[in-house]
Formats: structure tokens, sequence, C-alpha cells
């Protein structure tokens, strides 16, 4: 008899673009050592931390100091309390602020400052004062009945006699310089909104003090300094080069960066005055774009989304200063031209000493998780009612040393935590897949038993192979994991094979490798 070891730990492997055959591990992270694959472990289990007062989908969850954040349909919840109403259409971007005091929260058609010693949402496209003023035709200059420090330059000017578009260029105590001239003289009552966009793209940053998102037209706009509640007019930069509408932004070290469909921008702080303080870096349009907004996350300093190029199809990219790398491979590549971009989104995390970018596919009901450690790629699943689908945990935060996930679906919140071995209940379907093994040549073998090696629990698993290239399986046998030898008996012959290992039990998991006894045949 020959002895050969196969190691649990292999990446997806796809030669059709899903995940039905060729290797895999799913829920399950790779332990690596010397570059060597040594052992799968069950991935973290997710226990039930917060359930929201009702439900709805989940679109986002947010860490401010002692106040946890939630948004569950339309609900604004600061520690599972809600302090507000907030547009509940899509998915929310939060920044906390450098004194602690207020976080800015926006989704792609609304944006909101929140409060936090005194729970108050502030709606920035909603009103934000009124006052009395008399205006003079032809003029643009308007006196107040008495000065308001709520009043800001580049906020919206509405009342009789002021066109609409207008905004304060200028206040000085009592007096105001209007951006064009009224058109009727009296007292009226003037309304005083923020300038902020009414419509965004994914992502927003803090940059130098400033508050920053995009628009869909291709214009950067960034709020008064250390102040999210003021949006003057005139402070926007077009960051469009190319005919190729802005999709998303992010930031990295210092820059923030703007993302078309097909090419990407840098932007830095040059000081400007008046206007937007940004500009763009010099020879920065970068020919890769972004496919899926929402799949753009930040992990320290570095950008990671599902990318695109006019000569390419989709990728995962990965950007630490201003060059970027692609992260996904062949197998990958080929499952993400599949998938329909709007589906997809992802989070990203550190457990165990493991950076992972966490991106799911909705439409094709997978989630791929990159683990920068060993540079490859695995899966996570969610088995709810016995039906096994993508990995529901959308959003992340860290909060209390805990890592917390938001359920898409109903809001819930759920701890992150390696000692659960279950989904809030159901069983984490651990799988591994091996490639198609041969020893080399393809004579006929027979295959006397394999043992399964690793840490010893009480526990079954199940094991069974194909010899047909995916195409056909064995029925599964039982496999004890808590014996000497963890083995199964007389497995036929075959002259190709992989093996299958399936493991759904309430405990720890890891396992290092597939022992296979095989004898070759004459033919």
């Amino acid at each position: 008899m020959a002895i050969s070891r196969i190691p649990c730990g292999h990446n997806i492997g796809s030669r059709d673009g899903t995940l039905t055959k060729d290797s895999k591990v799913g829920n399950a992270i790779i332990e690596i050592e010397k570059k060597e694959s040594t052992a799968i472990v069950k991935r973290p289990g997710l226990l039930t931390y917060q359930t929201p007062p009702t439900s709805g989908a989940g679109l986002g969850i947010f860490a401010a100091g002692t106040h946890l954040l939630s948004i569950v349909g339309t609900t604004l919840y600061d520690n599972n309390v809600s302090v507000g109403t907030v547009d509940g259409t899509d998915e929310y971007d939060f920044i906390y602020s450098v004194d602690g005091t207020q976080v800015f929260l926006k989704n792609e058609n609304h944006g909101y400052v929140y409060v936090l010693a005194s729970s108050t949402l502030i709606d920035l496209l909603g009103t934000i004062t009124t006052q009395s003023g008399t205006t003079t035709s032809g003029s643009p200059t308007v006196t107040l009945s008495a000065s308001n420090s709520a009043i800001q330059v580049g906020q919206i000017v509405s009342g009789t006699g002021v066109p609409a578009g207008t905004y304060v260029l200028t206040v000085f105590g009592t007096t105001l310089t209007l951006s064009q001239n009224a058109t009727a003289s009296g007292t009226v009552t003037l309304t005083f909104t923020t300038s902020y966009p009414s419509s965004t793209v994914s992502g927003a940053v803090f940059v130098d003090g400033y508050y920053v998102v995009g628009t869909p037209q291709g214009l950067l706009y960034n709020s008064n300094v250390e102040d999210p509640t003021t949006w003057q007019a005139i402070n926007y930069i077009g960051v469009v080069s190319d005919a190729d509408p802005l999709v998303c932004i992010g930031r990295t070290i210092n820059y923030v960066v703007t993302f078309g469909s097909h090419h990407m921008e840098l932007f830095y702080d040059a000081g400007n005055f008046p206007g937007s303080p940004f500009l763009p870096y010099q020879n920065a349009v970068i020919q890769f774009g972004a496919a899926a907004e929402d799949s753009l996350v930040q992990m320290d300093n570095t950008l990671i989304w599902m990318g695109t190029s006019k000569q390419k199809g989709y990728q995962v990219m990965a950007l630490s200063g201003q060059t970027p790398q692609i992260i996904s491979n062949q197998y990958i590549e080929r499952i993400l031209n599949n998938c329909n971009p709007e589906y997809a989104y992802a989070f990203s995390i550190k457990i165990s000493g493991h950076s992972l970018y966490v991106l799911t596919l909705r439409d094709l009901g997978y989630t791929l998780v990159y683990d920068f450690a060993q540079s490859g790629w695995t899966y996570w699943s969610t088995t709810e009612n016995n039906v096994e689908g993508y990995f529901r945990g959308q959003f992340y935060t860290k909060f209390n040393n805990m890592d917390l996930l938001q359920h898409d679906n109903n809001g819930t919140i759920y701890e992150f935590d390696p000692n659960t071995y279950q989904d809030y209940g159901n069983p984490i379907q651990v799988f591994c897949r091996t490639p198609l093994v041969d020893g080399g040549n393809n004579m006929r073998k027979f295959w006397s038993q394999v043992q399964v090696v690793g840490d010893k629990v009480d526990s079954y698993a199940l094991l069974r192979y194909t010899s047909d290239d995916y195409a056909t399986f064995s029925a599964w046998q039982n496999v004890n994991l808590n014996t000497s030898k963890s083995q199964v008996n007389r497995l036929g012959q075959g002259r190709r094979r992989a093996f299958d290992l399936l493991h759904a039990d309430n405990v720890p998991l890891r396992l290092e490798y597939f022992e296979v006894d095989v004898e070759q045949g004459d033919t």
C-alpha cells in the first residue's frame, strides 16, 4: 500500500463559474504555516446580541463610543432605542466625529447628523432654520431682524423675492449677502437649508476635518471643517475626467478616491479657498473602476472592491497607496462574471490573525471570502429553515471589543464569536472538497481506506467520494472524529478521485488532512 496525504485546506477552484465542482472549503478558515496549508478551522458562529423592537431590512450598524447605532427599515436605533425616522431605501455609511459628539450618516438618497448627547437627529435635506429679513429688489443684500448663529455661508435661501438656487455668500451679524439679487422688496420670512446634495453615490470619507460625499453627476462635495451640518454650495469639485459616471468613493492614506465604472482618481487636500479644498493628484487617473458600489470597503489603509475596466470583466482589487493590485484569480473571476454587481455587497473583518474580505453575491447565493494571510479564497454560508444560502451578516462594526454583524433581512445584530459553533441555533456546515488526485498518472487504483486527521472531538463527520469528475458521488459515510483512527474503509476503485467532508455538529472543529491508502493497478 502507498500512503498519501491530501491537505484539507483548499482554495476555491471553479472551471465553470459555480461552486458545484472542483476544490473548495466552506465555513472554515485555512491556517497557513510557512506558506503551506496546515489545517481548516470552523469559522466563528453567530450569537444573538440585539433584536430590534420592530423587524425590517438591516441597513447598517455603527459603534460610536458607548453608543451602538443601527438602522432597521426606516428607524434609527441608539442602543436599541428608537431615536428617529430615516430614509429606508438604501444602505448607510457612517462617520464618527473627531470630538466624539456626533455621527454623520448617509445613504444615496439622504444625509443626517446624529447628536449623541441629546439623541437629536438632524435631517441635512430638511430646513435648518427660518428668520425674517428685509430684501431690496435688484440687490443681493438682506438685513435680518436679528442675528442667527444657525445661518451659515453656503446655505440655500428661499422666500418671497429670492430666486431659486440662491445661497448665502457672506454673513456679518444681521447683514447677509446672497448669491443672486432679490426680485422684490419687503420684509419676508426666509428659509435657510443646507447645500448637502440631494443624491449621492455610495461611500463617505473624512479627510483633514472635511466630511466628503460624491454625486452621480461626478461632483465631490465637502462640508465645512469639523461641521457635518454645514455644506456650502460652492464647496465642490468635478471629478469625472472621462465620460464615466461616478459609482462610489473611499479613502486610502490621506487621499479621497473616486471610482467611476471604468476609472478611478485620487484627490488630496490642497488647501484651496474658497470652494473645494481638494485637487486631483497629478497623473493619478487609473483605468480600473468599480463594478459594485457596495463592494467597496476599507481595511486599515487599504481599499478593497469588486472592480472592472474597459478591457476586462470583474475582478477583486486592493489599493494601498496609488497602485491597485488584483487579488482575485481566474477561478473567482469566473464566478464574479456570472453575477449581477447590483446585488453584491461586502465587509471586512480581522479575526484570529486573519484579515478577511467578505463578498456576498446575493443573486448567485454565494459569499466569497478572501484571506490576506494566505492570499486565497473560501466561501461562507448560512443555513436557515434547513436551506443553505449566502452568509446573512451584511454590516460589521466593533463594539465593546465584540465583533458585531447585522442580518441583512431582519436587522438582528449578532456577535461573531469564535466560541460559538452555530449561527443563532442553526448548524454551520463546514465543507471540504479536495481537488482530483491521481498520484500523477491515470492508471486504475484501489482505494483501501481514508483517515481524517485533526483534533479529536466528540462528534461525527460525513465523507463521500467521486471517481467521475464530480458528476456522481458515493453515499455519505459516518466518520467518528473521536477515535485514534477516524477512517472509512473499502472505497473501491477509480483512476482519479476527490473527497468531500461535511460537518455540522455544535462543536469546535480543526482538521488537517486526509490520509489515503491506495494501491495502483496494472491498467
